[in-house]
């Protein structure tokens, strides 16, 4: 029985499948640098090979008719988003084993949780900073386990906002006695935020 979350589940077989030749009208359209409409143009009149699954156009990516450098490039892009995914929902070194679904999977839950430990044990728990960094990973727990994809960007942008604002307060009261925990903020715990809010948005737009 698989272990992956229902999100890493949903994100990755769209990425395989994606990388498996079969795109969508919308996916075929961006790759040959055309709109929707002319894309289904071609299709009605035999430009372009294309069945209808569930109601929709799947094009097989071999029937494109794309130089081998947009080939190339469309395969890496999408090779990108598939680590992208995993690399935002899975925790280091794939928890082999775990059946939960938590928010511990979360690189950012990964990468918050220990600062926060560390700043109340350096500052105290009514310290500015530490109340605004617990905010924010409490705004991390009620987007992952919030369903609607737009509610759960929500959640993620408000709650690198917390972060964003927890790292400004450390900023102003004492840049180098807290530098580690500001460089950690910045370049660890606000850009998996981020990768969050991207993932989550896009599926929001897939689903439109």
């Amino acid at each position: 029985m698989s272990t992956r979350t229902p999100e890493i589940v949903d994100t990755v077989d769209k990425s395989v499948d994606t990388l498996a030749m079969n795109l969508s009208l919308t996916e075929t359209a961006r790759l040959l640098n055309k709109s929707d409409r002319q894309v289904r143009y071609l299709i009605m009149h035999g430009g372009l090979e294309a069945r209808k699954v569930d109601g929709r156009w799947v094009i097989r990516r071999e029937d494109l008719p794309l130089s081998e450098g947009q080939t190339r490039a469309a395969t890496q892009k999408q090779e990108r988003a598939a680590r992208l995914a995993m690399e935002v929902l899975q925790p280091d070194g794939e928890s082999k084993g775990s059946k939960r679904y938590s928010v511990r999977e979360l690189r950012a839950f990964q990468e918050g949780a220990p600062l926060y430990r560390e700043l109340i044990s350096a500052a105290g728990a009514d310290h500015p900073a530490a109340a605004l960094l617990r905010e924010a990973l409490m705004l991390l727990a009620c987007g992952y386990h919030e369903f609607d994809d737009r509610n759960k960007a929500a959640f993620y942008a408000r709650s690198r906002e917390q972060a964003s604002r927890a790292a400004m307060a450390l900023l102003l009261e004492d840049e180098e006695a807290r530098r580690d925990l500001i460089d950690r903020l910045e370049t660890s715990l606000l850009p998996a935020i981020g990768g969050l809010i991207r993932h989550a948005e896009r599926r929001e737009r897939r689903r439109r």
